[in-house]
């Protein structure tokens, strides 16, 4: 890596953002015998989070590009007993 004179923060890269929901209903279905059921979504508004800086060597050609996307949205439902 390429010493710089840089001062810190003058290169950025593209900017990140993630918003993750989730949903919980609890259920009693008798005294002893309750149930959750849950919706949860991760990266909820499927909002592209690009991944960054192919290599950190100055000189490359790869320097600063952006070289492939993070995960899509993902969705999971599930449903919890306890007695």
């Amino acid at each position: 890596m390429t010493e710089t004179t840089e001062r810190p923060g003058a290169i950025r890269g593209p900017g990140f953002w993630r918003t993750d929901l989730s949903l919980f209903k609890n259920i009693k279905f008798t005294e002893h015998l309750t149930g959750q059921f849950r919706w949860e979504t991760f990266i909820a508004f499927n909002h592209t989070n690009p991944i960054c800086c192919g290599s950190t060597n100055m000189i490359s050609s790869l320097y600063n590009t952006i070289s492939s996307t993070r995960d899509p949205r993902i969705m999971q439902l599930g449903m919890k007993l306890n007695f």
